[in-house]
């Protein structure tokens, strides 16, 4: 039995260090992305990298939500990538982010699970999973080198999607997308969760002896 619980707890131990992120990639804990019209692309994201302000915008790009049906799953995923062609700054400098001839391809990825559209509920919300990487270039185009690079980006966060609902004349409930948001949380320290976990552990094998 008492294999069992060192086991159990061991796992659980494994699982709270799985969401953190590589060593060596920066871990975004405030801001957000926001896409203001999903399904045409628009968008925007906002966020720190580092001590860094880093802004990026685009009018349209690759669509994120598709309006559907009650009853009906969306996706809540995102992805934007060099294709979308956007613009932006980094604190006062405006860039280009772009694909340099860096070996760094300009993209953000954002992984939420979707909901399933539901009659008189027009907000979801999920958490999501982010990685990415930015090449800025202060002019010019594709292959020219970056002048700003973050090669690797992470982080993790609440994502939440807003629809209009309206019935159709056959009664069936119509779900349109206005607006998905994914604001960033910081990761708690790897310290943090071992002492979480370690607490727990001893809670447990206290009660256990008391037993």
């Amino acid at each position: 039995m008492r294999k069992n619980f060192l086991a159990t707890s061991f796992t659980i131990l494994l699982s709270l260090f799985g969401g953190i992120p590589a060593a060596n990639a920066i871990v975004i804990t405030t801001g957000q992305i926001e896409v203001l019209t999903p399904y045409t692309g628009r968008f925007n994201f906002d966020f720190m990298i580092g001590d860094r302000s880093v802004q990026g915008f685009a009018d349209e790009g690759s669509k994120l939500l598709l309006p559907g049906f009650a009853g009906e799953t969306f996706n809540g995923n995102q992805n934007r990538g060099i294709q979308d062609m956007f613009w932006g700054n980094v604190e006062d400098q405006f860039v280009l982010w772009r694909e340099g001839s860096d070996p760094i391809v300009t993209q953000l990825s954002s992984t939420a699970a979707g909901a399933v559209l539901t009659q008189g509920q027009t907000v979801y919300q999920s958490p999501f999973e982010f990685s990415g990487a930015l090449c800025g270039i202060f002019s010019g185009t594709f292959g020219t080198p970056c002048d700003v690079v973050f090669p690797s980006l992470t982080g993790q966060g609440i994502a939440e999607f807003l629809f209009a609902e309206s019935i159709l004349d056959d009664g069936r409930h119509y779900f349109t997308p206005l607006k998905a948001t994914y604001t960033f949380h910081a990761v708690p320290e790897p310290a943090a969760l071992a002492l979480f976990c370690v607490g727990l552990t001893g809670i447990a094998l206290a009660r256990r002896r008391r037993r």
